[in-house]
């Protein structure tokens, strides 16, 4: 099973998927690892396409497959030409979750990364740019606001419970 943390950039999907990926024991990949050094100057520069994205979901798709094992990945799938994409190669092998947070939370979190070639200043635009409806895309809402880490690794054993082999 593939576990498919997605959202805006900034709202803590992969402190989500790391936590997840300790407590249901499954291999753990950032998304921007896998990104190409070409691919990340054209995200910062606001040119990255979705023909683009999809290249990069196919080179994904494809090491996600060469592993054979159960993983949480991050991505932001801003489109839902990526987001049936993967539901297409992955079919019922694939969980969305789509982590979501305050406002106030997300500005913050994004403003206090260091050294990630996302800033905050891209957000606004990128999101006006390539973010489309979630519409009725088949996935889960996770809220980033649990309070304590036993809140946190609860709802996170609930949602492996939920979908696991």
């Amino acid at each position: 099973m593939i576990y498919w943390f997605f959202g805006y950039p900034g709202v803590g999907k992969d402190y989500i998927a790391q936590k997840f990926a300790k407590v249901a024991d499954v291999f753990y990949i950032n998304g921007d690892s896998l990104l190409l050094a070409t691919e990340k100057k054209k995200i910062a520069a606001g040119t990255f396409t979705k023909q683009d994205r999809l290249k990069k979901l196919t080179r994904i798709a494809k090491y996600l497959k060469s592993l054979k094992k159960e993983s949480a990945i991050t991505d932001s799938l801003p489109d839902s030409t990526s987001r049936n994409f993967l539901l297409k190669k992955f079919k019922k092998h694939i969980v969305f979750i789509r982590v979501t947070t305050s406002k106030t939370k997300h500005l913050s979190q994004i403003k206090n990364r260091k050294g990630h070639f996302f800033t905050h200043t891209l957000l606004d635009t990128y999101i006006q740019k390539n973010w489309e409806s979630i519409g009725d895309f088949p996935h889960l809402s996770f809220r980033n606001e649990e309070k304590t880490p036993q809140q946190l690794e609860k709802k996170l054993i609930a949602i492996y419970r939920k979908f696991s082999k």
